[in-house]
């Protein structure tokens, strides 16, 4: 009870705000106290707080209960429905719904005050069924998030996130921005913590959403967040497909067409200095294998120019919804790169669904997926030289052979769990301290900044 009446002096919005919470539902208590029986199972509030059921819920059903108490009122839930933009606002009435509920009840559960802002875009945009690379990995982070319990919400900018440091300014654990959004807010006395700023947005809690590993805060690299590179000193969260693609049912490989997708969702990778293959290359191993090579890209072109021979076009001149991308991904008897895109995600899903992926690789080792590649080719990743048609023959025979469904270890649900929480249970204004002392060459022009 300490910690919490310490949050609340240190916020007055937020003490304000339970103040009118705890008086209206004290109404609500005395309007039911006639009809109320509590029970004696000491862990019934528990099992109602995970099935989503308030307890004041419980008691009054939802006339009487939470929606009467005052709560719903403040932050009213389901209100929101009128399209793909409001899902991201649906969701922060929700969980703040859900939040204040649960403060106010003493019921939260065990990481549900502890609250993770989401700024950048990327989270947004993957509400809406963006499925680049990006949008893949922060559908992963909110995934993962979810199952742990955090209380995670949107903000559409920085003073989006200004707004709830004053709302709940102890009990943000971390901000994930915009890789270009930090530097500005440091730099801003009306956004940065400060000791004219106090209630402004902490420092050491600026985690940049760094798809490229980009260092981003001035506290040094350890506040990039990554997708890839376990070894690394950016924070590593990586990303996980597992739930999704496990609940797919792959077609089995007698009922498969003899098709071979292409891994290249823009027009230019045909068209590339740097495409890895001969132009013909797909013809020639159309002939000898007796399949067919397709792929999708969403550029409006001429494909009766396309330089590479062998390859049919699907989806006209727009890229393929996710749901027909995985029937064709899974369909197919092996996928193919290009070189570009770097890192896709799509080789994973690729070995998830049994569907070996051929890895462009050049005479310095250089690969187009050189994280994918640690499966190696008995997982489904096959290394393949670059200009070099009869070794592309060659490993394409083999890959097309029938593969069983794989998902690496350190990409279970399980592992980023693991991962995310130690992230966000880091001390890490103890961490910023260090890197201060560390390296004090990085902090010129930030001396404003204040850690408390």
């Amino acid at each position: 009870m300490s910690s919490f009446s310490s949050l609340l002096k240190t916020s007055p919005f937020l003490s304000f705000t339970l103040t009118l919470y705890f008086l209206a539902a004290a109404s609500s208590f005395l309007r039911l106290a006639g009809s109320l029986s509590f029970s004696e199972d000491p862990s019934a509030s528990r099992r109602m707080e995970r099935s989503g059921q308030s307890v004041l819920e419980s008691k009054g059903g939802k006339e009487g209960g939470a929606k009467g108490s005052g709560i719903a009122s403040l932050w009213p839930e389901n209100k929101l429905k009128s399209g793909k933009e409001n899902r991201w606002k649906d969701h922060n009435a929700k969980a703040l719904h859900d939040l204040f509920n649960c403060l106010a009840l003493e019921t939260c559960g065990k990481r549900q005050s502890q609250v993770v802002i989401l700024e950048a875009r990327e989270f947004r945009m993957a509400l809406t069924g963006w499925t680049s690379g990006e949008g893949i990995w922060a559908r992963s982070i909110t995934e993962v998030l979810e199952s742990l319990g955090y209380t995670y919400i949107y903000a559409r900018d920085m003073d989006h996130v200004g707004t709830f440091h004053l709302m709940l300014p102890d009990l943000i654990h971390a901000v994930v921005c915009s890789d270009h959004a930090i530097i500005p807010c440091s730099q801003n006395k009306d956004c940065i913590r400060s000791e004219e700023n106090p209630m402004g947005v902490r420092m050491q809690n600026l985690f940049g959403l760094t798809f490229w590993g980009d260092v981003v805060n001035p506290l040094g690299p350890a506040w990039s967040l990554v997708p890839e590179g376990r070894e690394t000193d950016r924070t590593y969260l990586g990303y996980t497909i597992e739930h999704q693609c496990m609940a797919m049912e792959v077609p089995k490989y007698e009922d498969k067409r003899r098709q071979v997708w292409i891994l290249g969702k823009h027009h230019s990778y045909f068209t590339s200095e740097h495409f890895p293959y001969s132009r013909d290359i797909f013809a020639k191993a159309s002939k000898a294998l007796d399949v067919e090579f397709v792929g999708a890209w969403n550029d409006v072109a001429d494909d009766d120019n396309l330089p590479v021979l062998g390859v049919t076009r699907l989806g006209g001149n727009h890229q393929l919804n996710e749901t027909e991308f995985d029937k064709q991904l899974m369909g197919s008897l092996a996928t193919v790169g290009l070189r570009d895109p770097w890192i896709s995600p799509t080789p994973y899903y690729s070995v998830c669904y049994g569907v070996p992926f051929l890895n462009p690789t050049n005479d310095d080792g250089q690969s187009q997926h050189p994280f994918a590649a640690e499966m190696g080719e008995e997982h489904g990743i096959v290394t393949v030289m670059e200009y070099d048609d009869e070794a592309f023959i060659s490993q394409l025979r083999k890959a097309i052979t029938p593969h069983e469904r794989y998902i690496p270890p350190w990409m279970t649900h399980t592992a980023m769990e693991l991962r995310v929480d130690a992230w966000l249970q880091t001390n890490w204004t103890r961490k910023a301290e260090e890197a201060i002392e560390k390296e004090p060459e990085r902090w010129v022009g930030f001396d404003h900044v204040v850690f408390n």
